[in-house]
């Protein structure tokens, strides 16, 4: 059977982790950062609807730095409401980015192969998500 009306509808959140170097001489980033990616503040979906659509690209992101490897983690869920007291459970994942550096003045990009992701990413993910936005009602 077929949903209607808001069981119908779906979000996406995405996360990204950025790693960022100064130098291509050194093993660590100067920069490590895991984020939610978001328009609104008080939203935690990047998209939603019905169909929840997504559409995110590379771009230039290095920030005046020589080399970095941008990673997103997206995952469709339904979209939580006060009727569901904020609960979302997770319902697809996938993980996809790029990797990118300046050499010889030439911005190179290389794209990493989208590839699904389970429930498994989902939780390592949780308390990140809690910590940002507590409201919702993660299912574990």
């Amino acid at each position: 059977m077929k949903s209607t009306g808001y069981r119908r509808l779906c979000g996406w959140i995405q996360l990204i982790h950025r790693e960022y170097y100064s130098s291509f001489d050194v093993e660590l980033p100067d920069e490590n950062v895991v984020s939610i990616d978001i328009a609104d503040p008080d939203n935690i979906y990047f998209g939603y609807g019905y169909p929840a659509e997504i559409y995110d690209a590379p771009c230039n992101n290095l920030n005046g730095k020589i080399k970095g490897k941008w990673t997103a983690y997206t995952y469709l869920v339904d979209v939580a409401s006060r009727m569901t007291e904020y609960k979302m459970c997770f319902l697809a994942g996938f993980q996809w980015g790029y990797e990118e550096e300046m050499k010889d003045s030439n911005l190179l990009v290389q794209m990493q192969d989208i590839k699904e992701i389970d429930i498994t990413q989902w939780h390592k993910h949780i308390p990140h998500m809690k910590a940002e936005f507590p409201r919702y009602n993660y299912s574990e």
